[in-house]
């Protein structure tokens, strides 16, 4: 049985320096188009209404690429701090938001099909478990989906990781206490 349709909120994280790669991997090319391209557009084909997108130091350069494109573009000044703070950005953007769940895509992951996003949009619409995950093999992917109720969690966690003492509850959360549903693919 599928539940309500919920809002979805689309996170792609592209803020890091690319340093290995010499360029943004934002703007590497996959079929034609940069990476972020390709991802916004299958974020705006499913039809994600809220579409954050996290830059780093190459800012400048993937906005004129990502200019066509309706998204609220975020900058992580925390390059050190690598992914946990370019999602500590976004959880922040989208505080007003406040999405269902929110659908998290790192920018170099361009290759995944929109059937396989479709797949993880479908399983947490069938029961809303707090996280879904693609799954091949016995290795765990992305993009992944996180429900709100596990987004104040990561808040906590951000702000404990960030060094504040500030959090909701002060607890820990382990792997035991975050059911995830896998979609194998």
């Amino acid at each position: 049985m599928l539940l309500p349709p919920m809002s979805l909120a689309g996170v792609v994280l592209s803020g890091g320096r690319s340093a290995r790669m010499g360029t943004p991997k934002a703007l590497l090319d996959f079929r034609g188009q940069p990476f972020v391209v390709r991802i916004l557009e299958v974020l705006e084909a499913l039809d994600l209404k809220t579409r954050v997108l996290v830059l780093g130091p190459d800012a400048a350069r993937i906005r004129a690429a990502v200019a066509a494109h309706d998204c609220l573009i975020v900058e992580n000044p925390d390059v050190d701090g690598g992914p946990i703070a370019s999602l500590r950005k976004a959880l922040e953007a989208l505080q007003p938001v406040r999405p269902a769940a929110i659908l998290v895509w790192p920018v170099d992951l361009p290759h995944v099909r929109i059937a396989t996003v479709e797949r993880l949009i479908e399983a947490h619409d069938r029961g809303r478990p707090k996280a879904v995950v693609p799954v091949f093999g016995d290795r765990r992917g992305h993009p992944v989906i996180w429900d709100k109720a596990l987004l104040g969690v990561f808040r906590c966690l951000l702000s404990v990781i960030r060094g504040s003492t500030n959090s909701d509850n002060g607890k820990l959360i382990t792997d035991n206490d975050l059911p995830i549903h896998p979609i194998i693919v």
